[in-house]
């Protein structure tokens, strides 16, 4: 195989990463590029496509600038990972008809909620795989637009999400993949994954309005050479679909077959997990996506709050109280006073609740609490309980899958919580289940390299080009000897939210 580079753009909530590998899965340049969000009232989030467009320029341009003894037409091909549900509403001229609404906004509740009452929630499972009518999802964000704004709603001759407009915006082809339309509540994901036709009609938009649906790893289209002048790129690379982020981070993991649970402490407890079957009933719990490799699923709980809550820990107790800005507070700093603190955390428990319970509770209400200090503990016993904490949301979430039937021998860390190593070796105690990190800290680009790098024909398969991009550099083995002061620690966990919160605990 001759010297080929992979180029893979991730279009975050707030930042535009970039990153190109080679064939053996090295990222030989990337960056990031964080973007600003515009948030006129407390439920809207909006973004401006000249603001996505922006930073993908300027981050192209600064990976490039660090892509060393390479040259450019070794560029093989370029996918993108994106974020889910974000909507986008374009003009006859392909022009934005008004700024995209982001998938963190909620100003559609109403909207969902009539949704909910039309087709009920079993419905919407068995069609889409997920489990609520949120504001989050697609659907609900056209309906808002159609009620309040309807004369952009009239003007929108293209709906699309936010992968979608990048791909147009670079090769002039309107397209999207299937497993970023999951959470769209517009796609029938059984079969081949058609549109959902009653949906769109609830909605008020037919077929003409949306894109041409195709798999991951095509090649829709070739980079146009006034994009690629703006990109610093050659024109005519061949542009693949990517997918959904979540599920090409766990891609990129080599998370591509039933038996592995990947997790990324991220904001969120991020879960992965593959699976042959969709269970027949929404009662399991589990929210289902469509994977990147044809003919399989895969389930993806989360936890509301993980890394936040390590955020909020450093942005309010560690630092100048004054500062407006604790960000130049490196975690190492604040996960270093744990390190000598025992395991269980001198008996100190964290409900990590900052923003409520997603699975297995489901309980938008919780709240955080801290329980089991007296003068003896301090701020290091706290850092150590809320490390603690996130371990005990990962293991109440291995649990419970466990319970629906879904098995794994182990889990892999993605993000960067997994570079620390008291955070992995706590995760491993707790679940007691090995703990595998990865070389590549951008699973998401990662797996959409891999995309490319089948779709040009430089491996066979997705599993084929894992086996040579994808590789671990550890496994953290749980420690037998913490085995009892975690069962006993993650038992307070659970009373203290029964306590709590009885209506909802598991």
């Amino acid at each position: 195989m001759s010297a080929r580079l992979y180029l893979a753009i991730d279009l975050g909530t707030s930042a535009i990463k970039i990153g190109l590998f080679d064939t053996r899965g090295r990222c030989v340049a990337a960056s990031t590029t964080e973007y600003s969000l515009i948030t006129s009232s407390p439920l809207w989030v909006e973004c401006n496509l000249e603001t996505y467009w922006q930073a993908v320029v300027s981050g192209m341009q600064a990976a490039l600038r660090g892509l060393v003894g390479w040259k450019l037409p070794e560029i093989a091909g370029l996918a993108v990972s994106c974020q889910g549900e974000t909507l986008v509403a374009l003009d006859a001229s392909g022009l934005p008809v008004r700024p995209a609404i982001v998938w963190l906004d909620n100003r559609s509740v109403v909207e969902a909620a009539a949704l909910e009452a039309r087709f009920g929630l079993d419905e919407i499972y068995q069609r889409t795989g997920q489990l609520e009518s949120l504001a989050t999802w697609t659907a609900s964000k056209i309906l808002w637009l159609r009620t309040h704004e309807p004369g952009g709603y009239e003007r929108t001759a293209k709906f699309l999400l936010l992968e979608d407009w990048l791909i147009y915006r670079m090769c002039g082809v309107f397209v999207g993949e299937r497993s970023l339309y999951v959470t769209s509540l517009l796609l029938d994901w059984r079969g081949r994954g058609g549109w959902w036709e009653p949906m769109l009609a609830e909605v008020g938009v037919d077929r003409s309005r949306l894109v041409t649906l195709v798999d991951p790893g095509a090649i829709v289209g070739r980079l146009g050479r006034d994009p690629a002048s703006e990109l610093g790129l050659p024109a005519g690379i061949p542009i693949v679909a990517g997918g959904l982020d979540q599920v090409l981070g766990a891609t990129g993991a080599g998370n591509i077959s039933p038996g592995f649970l990947t997790e990324n402490t991220g904001t969120v407890l991020g879960l992965t997990t593959c699976l042959a079957e969709v269970p027949q009933s929404r009662s399991v719990g589990l929210p289902m996506f469509l994977h990147v490799i044809p003919g399989l699923y895969c389930a993806q709980p989360c936890g509301q709050t993980a890394g936040l809550v390590l955020r909020w820990l450093r942005d309010n107790f560690f630092g100048d109280v004054h500062a407006t800005d604790q960000s130049t507070i490196p975690y190492e700093s604040v996960t270093a006073e744990a390190t000598n603190i025992p395991a269980g955390a001198n008996g100190v428990t964290v409900l990590p609740h900052l923003a409520g319970t997603q699975y297995p509770e489901y309980n938008p209400a919780a709240t955080c609490a801290i329980v089991g200090l007296s003068l003896f503990e301090g701020r290091g016993n706290v850092t150590r309980a809320v490390l603690e904490s996130v371990a005990f949301m990962l293991r109440k979430a291995v649990e419970a899958m466990r319970g629906a039937g879904v098995e794994f021998a182990e889990i892999g860390s993605l993000g960067n919580s997994a570079s620390s190593d008291l955070w992995t070796h706590i995760k491993a105690d707790v679940c007691q289940l090995p703990i595998r990190r990865f070389e590549c800290r951008e699973p998401s680009l990662l797996g959409a390299a891999m995309l490319v790098a089948q779709a040009v024909g430089d491996f066979s398969s997705l599993p084929e080009a894992c086996s040579a991009m994808v590789r671990s550099i550890d496994v953290t083995q749980p420690d037998p000897a913490t085995r009892h002061v975690y069962n006993q620690a993650f038992s307070s966990y659970n009373l203290v939210y029964e306590l709590l919160y009885p209506e909802t605990a598991n």
